[in-house]
């Protein structure tokens, strides 16, 4: 019996030691589980991160390569990239810009940073290093995070650029940190775990904490942190995490078997239990082993659907870089290509360029929208009129080329230009809505005019805008006429800027006599370009068309101020002085307080400043302008009329301005102060006088025009006859004699 016991006692010792051994394992199995859940979520984590980066990187090589051919793309292709870009993937970029060399030349979306184009991101502390490290390893690499210079903290990929083996530039993708960390599902891991994110500098061969949710009080035990290594380019992110409530194998299924383990040790069923127990363990491995296998049927099915994804992309990329998204024709780098093609391969072709006449008139009156239905319009016109073989693009807002290979003859090319013409005049009906849609045309033969693509369209260009200058709905072919005319423009346009920059100007003064007393009423400041006999009259027009009026305008009224303060000072007896203002001028927003500003600062009695105008001011935002000029009329100024009797003349559009003189025209005294033709000056007079305005005739050459003007009335005159245009010296002269 005592043997029995004993026996009975081994089985009993035997059977605790095999459960107390089926416990440890099952204890061992639960924390492993637990691991490798953490090593699967924190994997995952990994390709979220890689992932959401890895969709905007690829988009971004095709138009690297695309830059590398073409340095010298525009914004509004950069804008198409940055667009397609932004809409690859998740939504986890905030803006994506073009370096050349260290400085912003590109960004994209343009308005919200376009405030950063201009900026050297070599001279931020911040940044320099892994700008200048990019441009001269030429590598791609990761930055992770950074502070932004427009605020907040993201990721920065830096892709060089090069253009036949130099390095050009660098692209630069701002991802937003937040979002990253969010939709990688680090937070959400968060909530079970203490979770941190570390960089590893490559550039710095340094460690900072990116993220953490883990306190400085809260102390790890390194067997317990589990991470993985995210490489990104020459940078690494590690992520380390552990459970809040550390790793523990007491599952319920741990405590079974401790139970069950004591109840048949007492009964002695070990054998049927273990084989349940081990039945058990059968199925839940059999089951981990079909959840692996579905997670990695999915985890394949998702790489398939990225693949998938991104050849799509590539090809939807391939498509934006030569065609323009509005009318489906080729777009400016298209047809820059098939010119070059055309070139160095037939070697003859003609380039016809199209620009559509006011066209900013029909966006003004019925709205961008339709403006962009006439442009697809005109475009399917082009599609379907043009000459079989020739291609038709859009290159700019409202500008087609027209492009024949291999057409050079006269006839062929005005035929072409005839039918385009014909068909914007009959097929001008959209939404029922009918259109005046005419075009100027301009033409360049290569390799007459030109012998690369770049230099024929600018000549098409520039013969297109002779056209429109001299009249519009016209065709004109380029010639070395044109060129010599743009080149001394040119020459101008630069002479004027250094004479902005320099103060290369000054101030002649002709006096305008009051025509009954025969003594000066006041002078009218003319300006002159400083060792130049060029007319005003022709760089002034200049002048308005490159923007420099207005601080040319400016520099006007400061002198003219300046020379009555300098004669008030010496003691003589002070005239009037009468300036031109451009309507440019006019419509600027605080022109009316500059003029304030510099009465206020000099202390010069505002009656002493005529503003003279020309009728051009209501051509365009009458209503505004009508208004500054009567804020100018307040200040205490004088304002003219001036050049009456040429352009748009009207009397009856007097009654709406605030002036006090009328300057007739020297073409209406040519015309009109003859004894035949008296009673039309005289009638002129009559009705100025009935509006209650004062008379100035310019042009005046002799005492017989002068006794005519005194008899028909007018109240002051101007001209050679009396004296030019002086130095402020000669001027006084002129006073005191």
């Amino acid at each position: 019996m005592k043997n029995n016991y004993l026996k009975a006692f081994g089985v009993f010792l035997l059977v605790v030691a095999i459960f107390l051994f089926t416990s440890a394992l099952e204890y061992t199995r639960e924390k492993e589980h637990q691991e490798q859940k953490l090593k699967e979520s924190l994997s995952d984590i990994e390709d979220d991160i890689q992932t959401s980066i890895a969709y905007k990187i690829v988009a971004a090589s095709g138009f690297k390569d695309y830059i590398g051919r073409n340095p010298t793309f525009d914004q509004e292709e950069f804008s198409d990239f940055g667009e397609e870009t932004y809409g690859v993937g998740d939504d986890v970029m905030r803006n994506i810009s073009f370096l050349t060399d260290t400085t912003i030349t590109h960004t994209y979306p343009y308005e919200e940073n376009k405030s950063g184009i201009g900026r050297d991101l070599a001279e931020i502390e911040a940044q320099k290093d892994w700008i200048l490290y990019t441009k001269r390893t030429k590598e791609t690499i990761f930055t992770a995070p950074v502070e932004l210079v427009e605020g907040g903290t993201g990721f920065i990929v830096r892709i060089p650029v090069e253009s036949d083996g130099d390095y050009l530039g660098q692209i630069s993708m701002v991802f937003d940190y937040n979002k990253i960390i969010e939709y990688s599902g680090v937070k959400a891991l968060s909530e079970d775990m203490y979770v941190t994110l570390v960089s590893k500098d490559g550039f710095k061969a340094s460690d900072s904490v990116v993220w953490s949710n883990l306190d400085s009080e809260t102390q790890v035990e390194d067997d317990e942190v589990d991470s993985v290594d995210i490489e990104l380019y020459d940078s690494k992110l590690t992520i380390r995490a552990f459970p809040k409530e550390g790793f523990s194998g007491k599952s319920s299924l741990f405590y079974i078997i401790i139970a069950t383990g004591a109840l048949i040790s007492s009964v002695s069923g070990f054998v049927s239990y273990e084989l349940l127990s081990t039945n058990e363990m059968l199925r839940q491995n059999q089951k981990q082993l079909g959840e692996a296998q579905t997670k990695l049927m999915s985890k394949n099915e998702d790489l398939k659907e990225m693949v998938d994804k991104l050849e799509s992309s590539e090809e939807h990329i391939s498509f934006l870089a030569e065609r323009d998204l509005l009318t489906n024709l080729f777009n400016r780098r298209k047809c820059s290509e098939d010119i070059s093609y055309h070139i160095e391969r037939d070697g003859k072709g003609s380039v016809i360029l199209i620009d559509i006449d006011n066209f900013k008139n029909i966006n003004d009156t019925l709205g961008h929208s339709y403006g962009d239905k006439v442009l697809k319009h005109l475009g399917n016109l082009l599609l379907s009129k043009i000459p079989h073989g020739s291609t038709a693009y859009r290159v700019g807002g409202d500008e087609f080329v027209v492009h024949m290979p291999s057409v050079i003859e006269y006839k062929e090319i005005k035929s072409c230009v005839d039918t385009v013409f014909k068909s914007f005049k009959m097929h001008n009906s959209i939404e029922s809505i009918k259109n005046h849609i005419t075009a100027s045309v301009g033409v360049a033969i290569y390799p007459i005019d030109a012998i690369t693509s770049e230099e024929v369209i600018m000549k098409a260009d520039i013969a297109m805008y002779d056209a429109k200058k001299l009249g519009k709905n016209r065709c004109h072919y380029f010639s070395d006429d044109m060129m010599r005319s743009l080149d001394w423009k040119v020459n101008l346009e630069s002479d004027l800027r250094d004479a902005v920059e320099n103060g290369k100007f000054k101030l002649l003064y002709q006096p305008v006599i009051d025509a009954g007393e025969k003594r000066i009423a006041y002078f009218e400041a003319l300006i002159r370009m400083a060792n130049s006999d060029l007319s005003p009259a022709v760089f002034i027009g200049v002048a308005e068309e490159i923007g420099l009026i207005v601080p040319i305008g400016e520099w006007v009224v400061k002198e003219a101020i300046r020379q009555l303060l300098e004669w008030k000072e010496e003691g003589h007896d002070l005239k009037p002085v009468a300036i031109n203002v451009s309507p440019l001028q006019i419509r600027q927003e605080n022109f009316v307080e500059f003029l304030k500003e510099q009465i206020e600062s000099s202390g010069i009695d505002p009656s002493l400043i005529e503003i003279e105008i020309t009728e051009t001011v209501l051509m365009e935002n009458r209503e505004e302008n009508i208004r500054s000029l009567k804020a100018i009329r307040d200040l205490g100024m004088g304002i003219a009329l001036d050049d009456f009797g040429t352009g748009y003349s009207s009397l009856s559009y007097l009654a709406y301005l605030p002036v006090t003189k009328v300057k007739l025209d020297k073409s209406i005294k040519d015309r009109f102060v003859n004894f035949e033709e008296a009673q039309v000056m005289e009638g002129i007079i009559s009705i100025c006088h009935g509006l209650k305005f004062k008379v100035v005739t310019e042009g005046v050459e002799d005492q017989e025009e002068y006794s005519q003007l005194l008899v028909q009335g007018t109240d002051y005159v101007q001209g050679y006859f009396f004296s030019k245009p002086l130095l402020p010296e000669d001027a006084v002269s002129f006073s005191i004699r």
